[in-house]
């Protein structure tokens, strides 16, 4: 089994996520020197905080989720490949300037 799938359903769109091969990347890592204690404890802790961590700092100080630059990163992809999403034609100034040192004037 792929170790996750994508459905849609009902409006919503249904990730599953095999556990067993989930936890097996989880803890894969030899220099993290991770053991599993509590399997139900650590799963219901994935379920509520998967798309919450945040990993890096964005262009305005703020600590985006996964959710946010996942969602982003397919829409962008989905927009190069023409699949759904169009992508908008940058307006030129109409100033006659160079549009690299346009500053909206």
């Amino acid at each position: 089994m792929e170790p996750l799938t994508v459905t849609r359903r009902a409006g919503r769109i249904v990730l599953e996520i095999d556990e067993n091969r989930f936890l097996a990347d989880a803890l894969s890592n030899p220099e993290n020197h991770l053991s599993l204690a509590d399997r139900q404890a650590f799963f219901d802790f994935v379920a509520k905080h998967l798309f919450t961590l945040t990993h890096d700092v964005d262009e305005n100080g703020a600590h985006p989720s996964w959710w946010l630059r996942l969602s982003q990163a397919l829409a962008n992809a989905a927009a190069s490949a023409r699949q759904g999403i169009n992508r908008a034609e940058a307006v030129a100034p109409t100033c006659g300037c160079d549009p690299e040192e346009h500053d909206g004037g």
